[in-house]
């Protein structure tokens, strides 16, 4: 192939541009092919250009082709698009297709080529029946020459310029070259379509040789498979050359050569609006498992658009989508068409069609242009949020996690955030509100920096006032695995007050989460180091931490808490002081009555013994009896006062043991007056 540019050979009112022209011109053919493009839409085409500086009979073929592809219209017939004429060129715009032998170059799989090439000769047959029974012509010039491939793997049927009502031959054309290559015996009867359907046997040969058939006889080709050597037999050796609906009805038989598995799927597809719902059922579980098979470009143009149009009939979405990926599984990027699937397929109402679709995200969202997922497919599934079914806000805050590599930052902080977040005010199912909470602490990386801590802040600490102790125990898990996203003066502040709040919970495995945690978080502060103020030294190692200072500090925060209670302590210290002074008088009043009372007994002895001494006439006995009496009185006024003592002591004591409950500081003020009583 090689570039041209035809722009200059164009006028300005062909809507096309050519790209290429391929190498190998189209055999028998006044036609070459080239690719291009429509102005308007770029839509990719094919052009079939002749040049008019040929004979005159090519350009009649020409004028003759392009006449009958405008009346015609069959899925197995070249479709028309377009034409131009100027006095250099006749431009036939179609399909995009390629010529037949190139297709079959380009084809690597030849374990399923055959079942395609069975496919594509039944289109051509089927092209044959048509033109006979409801066009009311001949083609007069099949072989490979005339078949061309489109996009789907589709045969299509060109090249018309010997087309006639009849069956006779024209100069140029293969029609006898055929007959000459297929009819054994001179003498049997020929039938109207008797070198179309020659001509089929020709391209039978013809494939699967590679090359143009030049030899007979046909039936000895070797490279032809047994199972369309059936067609070549039923061509060569009946009396009557069988006509193309004999041959589609004998290929259709069980076992035929126009049956196998592949064209099976493809005719039930098309006929799939007058399947039954069983059928349909059985048809799409067996149809997965075959449909890695299918070669890619015959699944994106043909079948695609034949699960769309069943899905349009009718079809479970829950049938189709599996089908699709299951062929898509190993391919690096679905496009469009399939994108504009799964769009088609959230908006349906089926719940069962949507939880599909949530429990397969995996498998399609990494293959979506993200521009599709932004403004076409997040908005549908944003609504499985306040889906009136828990099972589908279950699946869908679950597919977040796939979601959210695809999604803008502002559609994650504007709008999916705040749908976790009201997971946790408006959920009634506490399984869907710890995964909510799961889903935002695996989506903190993603979450606004300006925004994130006080996001998580706020979403883990509601969390973990939760009635479902999963759901607090999730928090306290995500609080830890969060960290990095929160600064030491949030840890001490606010999450470890928090996180205190759930020490005497009642789940022992949420206790287990929270002490855990606690104690990462309490190691990870006193690893921590303020810098030196500035005209300071760092500290050295022997300096005290930050943690030593704030245990330092304690003492004075608790007295700062206790200043409040000042009053009351003021007023108990008058109370006791008031009862300290009471005591130390009632003492002084004891100690100076004793002290009269033995003064008084003191001055009664000496005046006793004054008098006896005075009077020296008494006589000894007298003296003796005197001195008796006065030792007695002595010795009774000592145990008197020792008495007086001890009960002095007994009535202290039980005042003492009274009082002594009332406050540690009255017993040391009551211990301090006793051991400042005088020694009698």
């Amino acid at each position: 192939m090689w570039n041209i540019l035809f722009n200059r050979e164009q006028n300005n009112d062909f809507q096309y541009n050519y790209i290429t022209e391929y190498s190998r011109k189209i055999e028998f053919s006044t036609f070459t092919l080239h690719d291009a493009l429509s102005k308007n839409k770029y839509t990719p085409v094919s052009v079939f250009r002749y040049e008019k500086n040929r004979e005159l009979m090519s350009y009649d073929y020409a004028a003759r082709h392009l006449q009958r592809l405008k009346t015609l219209r069959h899925p197995n017939i070249l479709t028309f698009v377009d034409s131009y004429e100027d006095e250099n060129y006749v431009l036939i715009v179609t399909e995009r297709v390629i010529p037949l032998f190139e297709y079959l170059e380009n084809e690597e799989d030849g374990r399923t080529r055959s079942e395609f090439i069975r496919w594509g000769l039944m289109n051509i047959t089927k092209a044959l029946d048509f033109c006979h029974r409801e066009g009311k012509f001949y083609h007069n010039n099949v072989g490979h020459n005339a078949v061309f491939v489109n996009d789907a793997g589709e045969w299509k049927l060109g090249e018309f310029g010997f087309a006639s009502e009849s069956n006779s031959s024209r100069s140029g054309s293969r029609a006898e070259q055929a007959l000459n290559l297929t009819i054994v015996d001179p003498r049997k009867s020929l039938k109207p379509w008797a070198a179309d359907v020659a001509g089929l046997a020709v391209l039978i040969a013809e494939v699967y040789n590679r090359s143009t058939l030049t030899e007979r006889p046909l039936q000895n080709s070797q490279m032809v498979p047994e199972g369309l050597r059936e067609v070549l037999s039923l061509i060569l050796e009946s009396e009557e050359t069988p006509s193309a609906r004999e041959l589609l009805t004998q290929g259709r038989q069980n076992g035929s050569f126009f049956q196998n598995d592949f064209i099976d799927r493809i005719l039930f597809l098309e006929a799939f609006h007058t399947k039954t719902p069983l059928e349909k059922a059985n048809f799409f579980k067996d149809f997965q498992k075959c449909i890695g098979q299918v070669p890619e470009h015959v699944a994106k143009f043909k079948i695609y658009p034949l699960l769309v149009m069943a899905y349009d009939y009718g079809c479970e979405g829950t049938h189709l989508l599996p089908t699709l990926l299951e062929f898509y599984k190993k391919r690096s990027q679905y496009g469009v068409n399939l994108a504009e699937f799964i769009v088609k397929l959230f908006k349906s109402s089926s719940r069962a069609t949507r939880k599909m679709l949530l429990d397969h995200t995996e498998q399609y969202i990494n293959k979506i242009p993200q521009g599709i997922i932004n403004d076409e497919i997040f908005p549908l599934f944003a609504a499985g949020f306040r889906d009136g079914s828990a099972a589908i806000r279950k699946e869908t805050i679950k597919s977040v996690q796939h979601y959210v590599t695809k999604l803008h930052k502002n559609r994650i902080n504007r709008e999916l955030l705040p749908l976790l977040a009201g997971c946790l005010v408006e959920e009634t199912e506490g399984e869907i509100r710890r995964i909510s909470v799961e889903t935002i602490g695996n989506l903190a990386a993603h979450i606004d920096p300006n925004t994130r801590k006080n996001v998580l802040l706020a979403v883990l600490t509601k969390a973990m006032k939760d009635t479902d102790a999963a759901t607090r125990g999730t928090a306290v898990k995500y609080l830890l695995q969060t960290q990095e996203f929160f600064t030491p003066e949030d840890m001490s502040r606010k999450i470890l007050p928090a996180l205190c709040g759930l020490v005497l919970d009642r789940e022992q495995n949420v206790r287990s989460n929270v002490f855990f945690v606690m104690r990462e978080l309490l190691g990870k502060l006193e690893d921590i180091e303020f810098p030196a103020e500035a005209g300071e030294e760092a500290p050295s190692p022997s300096q005290k931490t930050w943690t030593e200072w704030a245990i330092a500090a304690l003492p004075t925060t608790f007295s700062s808490i206790f200043k409040e209670d000042a009053p009351q302590k003021d007023e108990r210290n008058m109370i006791e002081k008031k009862n300290t002074v009471s005591a130390e008088n009632n003492q002084t009043k004891d100690i100076e009555y004793k002290k009269r009372e033995t003064d008084e007994r003191q001055i009664q002895v000496n005046s006793v013994g004054e008098g006896v001494r005075n009077n020296s006439n008494v006589g000894t006995s007298v003296n003796k009896n005197c001195e008796d009496q006065s030792g007695r009185v002595a010795d009774k006024m000592e145990n008197e006062g020792k008495q007086e003592k001890e009960d002095d002591n007994q009535g202290q004591g039980g005042n003492f043991s009274r009082r002594a409950r009332r406050g540690p500081k009255r017993l040391a003020t009551r211990i301090n007056h006793k051991e400042r009583r005088p020694i009698e």
